[in-house]
């Protein structure tokens, strides 16, 4: 699933090898909704070539990420199960000026969907609520 997304960067982290063929970076966007006395702040992924997609921005910068919603099982070695989400970022950009150009093998082989909707506080069903997806 795609989504894009608008906020402010609060947060870049440094990369991570997390084995010999995925490295993996962070940051945080804060996102403000209806209410700005609540921000949300929500941590992002990015993933060995779009890695360096973050350069390009500072914190503070207002940026819109586009990303797909990702969820994981898992099961650790004494057989308990769990979940994770993780919100993979694959483009970044400029509110209003487009978005940062993504290497086309990376867009193509990845990203075949139609365009990102956007999210700006509205669930899938249409209902507004607090969270961004």
């Amino acid at each position: 699933m795609s989504f894009a997304i608008t906020g402010k960067i609060v947060e870049i982290m440094g990369e991570q090898q997390v084995n010999p063929t995925l490295r993996k970076r962070e940051f945080v966007l804060e996102y403000i909704d209806k209410n700005p006395q609540y921000p949300q702040y929500i941590k992002f992924e990015l993933k060995n070539r779009n890695c360096d997609l973050i350069d390009a921005y500072q914190r503070d910068e207002v940026v819109q990420v586009d990303f797909d919603l990702r969820g994981r099982r898992w099961v650790n070695a004494q057989g308990n199960e769990g979940f994770f989400n993780t919100l993979e970022a694959w483009r970044l950009g400029r509110p209003g000026m487009g978005a940062a150009p993504v290497q086309p093998q990376v867009a193509a082989a990845a990203h075949t969907a139609p365009p990102a909707p956007r999210v700006e506080g509205q669930h899938l069903d249409g209902l507004h609520t607090d969270l961004p997806f």
